[in-house]
């Protein structure tokens, strides 16, 4: 045991063969070493080689003895991650592997995989974002069958015919309540790419007027500008489409970038979705308390 004489605070002189101090550290070492040939005679081979002229072995020279005879750990290559793939090269992979393994084999697989993952989801957290949904929708449902009483300018564009139920306020109640850890969920993309999005429709329809022309280039400088801020925003997109084939919406001029998307999913949509994720919050903590040792729980991916 070596490594207890170098826990001595004094310095300890021994020679190779016999140890001159007779601290309890250097008995121990004494004691592994004489009995052991190898040792003894590996010890006075590295004392040789490190011309050592006194015939003493001082904790320096038992440091750089032990260091030296230690073999080395071998160490292991850095590993990188896998690059994330493109959707057409994962479908590239796809098909290159039904080639070689058949078709229904790989169908098989890839079903497998994904049923695996879903397996790790916890059900209740899974209804409770289906509750979350539902009650959502409903009341977006309710405000715009009440919404031409709204004071103001608000209920004038309802009168006319603006209906809250816009398909851009489902993508966002999925991503919402299925993936609210989504890089494209994050407060910036709503707000962010919400301006862009509506900002880019505005320009274009005051330049160019409605048409397939401004309808294309709308979306690409939405687009752009969305990549240039970090903000990307999928449910802009749809913002777009449907303000193109509005007659009600272009009316409203911009006032548009502010209502009736971005007003009621501030108002209506984040609450729900943050009261959901506070109960599902809840659920992972007193699943956690009762299955204390369980890792099942504790590979489960939040939905």
């Amino acid at each position: 045991d070596m490594s207890s004489l170098f826990k001595c605070t004094r310095t300890t002189q021994a020679c190779t063969g016999t140890f001159q101090s007779a601290h309890p550290s250097c008995q121990r070492l004494r004691s592994c070493l004489l009995p052991c040939p190898a040792s003894r005679d590996a010890l006075k081979e590295q004392l040789l080689l490190h011309a050592d002229t006194d015939g003493k072995l001082s904790i320096e020279q038992a440091l750089q003895c032990m260091a030296d005879s230690t073999p080395p750990i071998p160490s292991k290559p850095p590993t990188t991650p896998p690059p994330n793939r493109t959707w057409d090269q994962g479908l590239a992979a796809g098909v290159k592997q039904a080639q070689t393994s058949g078709l229904l084999q790989t169908l098989t697989q890839v079903t497998q995989s994904h049923l695996s993952v879903a397996k790790l989801v916890s059900k209740r957290q899974t209804l409770v974002a289906m509750l979350g949904m539902f009650i959502a929708v409903y009341a977006l449902g309710s405000v715009s069958k009440l919404s031409a009483q709204l004071p103001g300018l608000m209920g004038t564009w309802h009168l006319k015919g603006l209906n809250l139920m816009l398909g851009s306020f489902g993508t966002i109640c999925v991503m919402l309540f299925a993936r609210p850890d989504g890089e494209v969920i994050r407060f910036w993309n709503l707000i962010v790419g919400h301006f862009m999005a509506v900002g880019a429709f505005i320009l274009v329809h005051a330049v160019l007027g409605p048409g397939v022309h401004s309808r294309a280039l709308a979306m690409a400088l939405a687009l752009g500008a969305m990549v240039a801020t970090d903000s990307v925003h999928p449910p802009g997109g749809a913002l777009i489409l449907l303000a193109e084939d509005s007659s009600i919406i272009q009316s409203m001029g911009s006032s548009f970038v502010f209502y009736p998307s971005l007003t009621w999913t501030i108002l209506l949509l984040l609450p729900c979705a943050w009261a959901v994720n506070k109960c599902k919050q809840h659920l992972a903590l007193s699943k956690s308390a009762a299955d204390a040792g369980g890792d099942s729980w504790q590979r489960a991916k939040l939905v």
